[in-house]
């Protein structure tokens, strides 16, 4: 898996080159691997009038992490795909007090559903899960799900 640790520095300088919103929160693709994508952001940037993390920072951390870990995991299909939200749903369950991350996770058998319906169908769509936390603690839950389909070759 190295070449997808390797590239994930690349896919970051990338993401945030074309989601300026990204790297004005300073948003960070920190590990990936084994159908997991931890994505760090510093309070600083995002803060609120409260001197919390903002929630609509939070809801742009977890919509990215969820659309990453996406893109992240059809890199290894043999088409490019786009990849897009289509339905979203937060929760709050503490304010972000400090330096804060995303942790997105998709299961092996729903990836292994998700790539059939590819194979047969070159679009479908998958839901998942992604916990907002600051040390350990959940701050936010996310659920969202994704359209992809498959880019039509030129």
């Amino acid at each position: 898996m190295n070449t997808v640790e390797f590239s994930l520095s690349e896919f970051c300088r990338q993401t945030r080159q074309a989601i300026p919103l990204l790297q004005s929160m300073d948003l960070r693709f920190t590990e990936f691997g084994d159908h997991r994508l931890r994505v760090d952001m510093p309070l600083a940037p995002n803060i609120n009038d409260k001197q919390t993390g903002f929630g609509g920072s939070i809801a742009a951390l977890a919509t990215a992490a969820g659309w990453a870990i996406v893109s992240l995991m059809l890199k290894s299909r043999p088409h490019r795909y786009d990849v897009m939200v289509t339905e979203s749903h937060m929760r709050y369950l503490a304010p972000a007090t400090c330096n804060f991350y995303a942790i997105a996770n998709v299961s092996d058998s729903a990836m292994a559903t998700f790539n059939q319906v590819l194979d047969e169908q070159r679009q479908g769509r998958i839901t998942l899960q992604v916990m907002v936390e600051q040390d350990g603690k959940q701050v936010a839950v996310y659920t969202g799900t994704y359209k992809v389909i498959q880019r039509v070759s030129q």
